[in-house]
């Protein structure tokens, strides 16, 4: 596939799912290759398209290069079945250095031939399920509620803006958009790969894939979803702000420190300078400057030369200054 013919192609995937969470023109993703760690590159990608890609231990363009060098599968495995242990791999390698915004929901149980199923995330309101997708008759909700209330769970983080990694017929990507009748992955391998199965009901092109949904929603083993909220809450924006407030707040606290061992020199301002008063009980900071008084130099002299210009009035009695001076000292 050409360059031009994956920009059609994507403008193409917006008229038919006209709501995605992403944007689907600048998505690039990891190209696994023909190594089974789609789990792991999954993983990746659900951070980047959630914006959390700080959360992880590697920038993305370090992870283009090397994410292989996370991708550790234990007991000499050559893949991970489900996303529950590439979470542990990644943790274990240090990729993720904390899990506090991943949000895993198992689905179904890998033994008892997969037919034991999570339901802690089941919504209880069934009527609701039958009307959003049209079953009928309504008793057939009762034969594989499993299905709708995974299409419930995947559909309502998709419309919240949260994109959603899937594990799903033995491959895991990002689920990005959905419509009436099929998902939108972002898929891991590469912008320009076009491929489809027999039967279309998945189809890879231009960097997504477009997966009947109701194949998807009966076969999903576990999913994984970040919460943007406490993602955001450790974002560089967020802990840019946090250090300037810090720091504003240090400031003023400093600041406060200050106005408080300087006496807190409140004074009068008079409204006009009166002839008739001694020069021994009136101080003329203008004058002056601050660095002369007439009465009692050794004290006034100190709180006068610590004192701001906001603190003294140009004109201040001498007595009232004596009496603030006194009673405000801590």
């Amino acid at each position: 596939m050409t360059d031009a013919a994956m920009k059609l192609e994507r403008q193409r995937l917006l008229s038919i799912f006209p709501r995605p969470t992403i944007d689907l023109k600048t998505y690039g993703g990891i190209n696994q290759g023909q190594d089974g760690a789609c789990t792991l590159v999954s993983i990746v990608h659900l951070f980047w398209l959630s914006e959390a890609a700080h959360l992880l231990s590697r920038s993305r363009s370090q992870l283009m290069r090397s994410w292989r060098d996370f991708w550790k599968p234990t007991d000499s495995m050559d893949a991970s079945p489900d996303i529950a242990s590439t979470i542990d791999m990644c943790m274990r390698t240090g990729l993720i250095p904390s899990a506090a915004a991943l949000n895993y929901v198992p689905i179904r149980s890998e033994g008892n031939r997969e037919q034991s199923f999570n339901e802690g995330f089941w919504t209880k309101r069934k009527s609701v399920l039958i009307k959003r997708y049209n079953i009928y008759p309504p008793s057939d909700y009762d034969k594989v509620p499993y299905v709708y209330q995974n299409a419930f769970l995947i559909e309502n983080l998709l419309d919240e803006g949260c994109p959603v990694a899937v594990n799903a017929l033995e491959h895991s990507r990002v689920a990005v958009a959905y419509n009436d009748t099929h998902l939108l992955f972002a898929d891991s391998w590469g912008n320009y790969h076009r491929e489809t199965n027999k039967t279309g009901s998945d189809v890879t092109s231009a960097g997504f894939s477009i997966v009947d949904k109701w194949l998807i929603y009966s076969w999903m083993r576990d999913i994984a979803y970040i919460d943007r909220a406490t993602a955001a809450e450790s974002s560089p924006a967020k802990r840019r702000h946090s250090r300037r407030h810090s720091r504003r707040r240090s400031k003023l606290g400093d600041a406060t420190a200050i106005g408080a061992s300087k006496k807190k020199l409140r004074t009068t301002r008079s409204t006009a300078r009166k002839s008739s008063l001694r020069s021994s009980v009136v101080v003329d900071l203008t004058a002056a400057g601050g660095a002369t008084v007439e009465k009692d130099s050794g004290e006034y002299s100190s709180a006068l030369e610590h004192a701001s210009d906001g603190e003294i009035s140009s004109w201040i009695a001498v007595d009232e200054f004596r009496e603030d001076y006194s009673s405000d000292e801590t």
